[in-house]
């Protein structure tokens, strides 16, 4: 009863607006027996298969959407997280993909500086041993 034709021109819009975002969705759970992990992922994949075959036009749309609302969700509150206060000092130590690249070249610096240093005999130790 709602009017479809003219709803999936604005899911159709968002889905193609996600499809360039930075929004990691979760990839096929591990199929097995092994562990309990596998297991779970195993009766997912399964029962989606059965939703698939005998309830396909009232599975599919109900099961996509929930899988492109967990993505959005899923990036929003790890988003959140990172913003918390006194979680710079972390972040910053392990997201290098937006370092200014001033520090960049003063790491490359220090560490061409270091190796010249232990090549040429010296026994001294190294004085940033991070970098």
């Amino acid at each position: 009863d709602l009017p479809w034709h003219q709803m999936l021109r604005w899911v159709m819009l968002g889905l193609g607006m996600l499809m360039i975002s930075n929004v990691q969705y979760a990839k096929v759970p591990t199929v097995g027996f092994r562990s309990v992990k596998a297991v779970l992922g195993t009766l997912l994949v399964a029962g989606t298969l059965v939703g698939v075959i005998f309830l396909p036009q009232k599975f599919f749309f109900p099961a996509l959407m929930s899988y492109v609302l967990w993505g959005i969700g899923r990036t929003v509150l790890i988003g959140l997280y990172e913003r918390l206060p006194g979680r710079e000092d972390e972040t910053r130590l392990t997201r290098r993909d937006d370092d200014d690249p001033d520090d960049i070249v003063e790491r490359r610096e220090r560490r061409r500086r270091r190796h010249n240093r232990l090549t040429d005999g010296s026994t001294e130790s190294p004085e940033d041993p991070v970098a």
